[in-house]
């Protein structure tokens, strides 16, 4: 969609889905966390989709992610559209850190948290991401409200 009543050489490109949302998970993250961050955003909408990159899980920890997810979705004010959005969301195994990454980065979510230990020590490796919520306690929820670069989030702008 280009805009050229008060701005002609003014165009922005809206994603393909509602929102793009990327949680990465190791083996050391709190499952409840995780599960709170994805349903965050699944929330927003039918057509929102959320993305779990599960680095080095096995297949014990991958399930305590999908119980939570299960266990608090239902309690949401919202769990209808968590129903609708989640069998649009999917989560994918990874190997490594830099796999998850080099995913990400083709992927370029929205939002990207990384919960997993020493996460800023990755943020150099985070090429294409609209917003990034460091370390298990950043969660995108609380800092949604207070980024003003959400407000710019959907959108790509060239002049």
């Amino acid at each position: 969609m280009c805009v050229s009543r008060h701005f002609p050489n003014f165009c922005v490109l809206f994603s393909h889905f509602l929102t793009l949302f990327q949680v990465v998970a190791s083996s050391e993250s709190n499952p409840a966390y995780v599960a709170s961050d994805l349903l965050s955003q699944a929330e927003h909408g039918p057509d929102s989709q959320v993305v779990l990159l599960a680095v080095d899980l096995t297949d014990a920890q991958l399930e305590a992610i999908m119980d939570e997810v299960e266990r608090q979705g239902e309690a949401l004010p919202r769990a209808d559209i968590c129903r609708q959005s989640i069998p649009k969301s999917f989560a994918l195994r990874v190997a490594s850190m830099d796999e998850a990454l080099a995913f990400s980065n083709e992927y370029a979510p929205e939002h990207l948290i990384l919960s997993v230990p020493v996460a800023e020590s990755y943020l150099p490796k985070v090429n294409n991401a609209g917003s990034v919520f460091l370390g298990e306690y950043s969660s995108e929820r609380c800092g949604h409200g207070l980024s003003f670069r959400v407000l710019f989030a959907h959108f790509t702008f060239f002049f």
